[in-house]
């Protein structure tokens, strides 16, 4: 599937036009068969075989980008070189349950604290520019 998707992604999309993704998996499918890349068996067994895309699923299934990111900077401070191109798994002390928790009641506190004096909008506004016929130069 990913094959036919470079020359037109929103057109070939499997979700939102599965005919026409399919017809295009048929045609990369048949050029690859053409050029020697795969056999007539391949091609027969991926042609007969159902589309499935998958839809965009959070990887992390816990909000904790600043946990995640500190565990990052702890990676590159120790692998600079590595930390990009190589595929660290780091595991952390953080339990799902505590993390959700912490979550829940820093967002309860960010909102109760809006509601009693947030900032609602702006009381003026005043312009930076200076007019186009008034020009100040100053000598140092």
């Amino acid at each position: 599937m990913l094959a036919g998707l470079p020359k037109a992604p929103s057109l070939y999309n499997p979700i939102a036009n599965p005919q026409r993704a399919k017809q295009r998996q048929h045609y990369v499918l048949r050029r690859m068969t053409e050029l020697g890349y795969i056999t007539a068996a391949q091609y027969e067994e991926a042609t007969q075989a159902p589309i499935r895309p998958k839809r965009e699923v959070n990887e992390y299934s816990v909000h904790a980008e600043y946990a995640a990111e500190m565990a990052r900077q702890a990676i590159a401070e120790h692998y600079p070189d590595e930390v990009y191109s190589h595929g660290f798994r780091v595991y952390t002390t953080i339990r799902k349950a505590d993390q959700e928790a912490a979550y829940a009641s820093l967002r309860k506190g960010v909102l109760d604290y809006d509601r009693r004096n947030g900032y609602r909008a702006r009381k003026a506004f005043r312009s930076c520019r200076r007019s186009p016929t008034r020009t100040t130069t100053k000598r140092l």
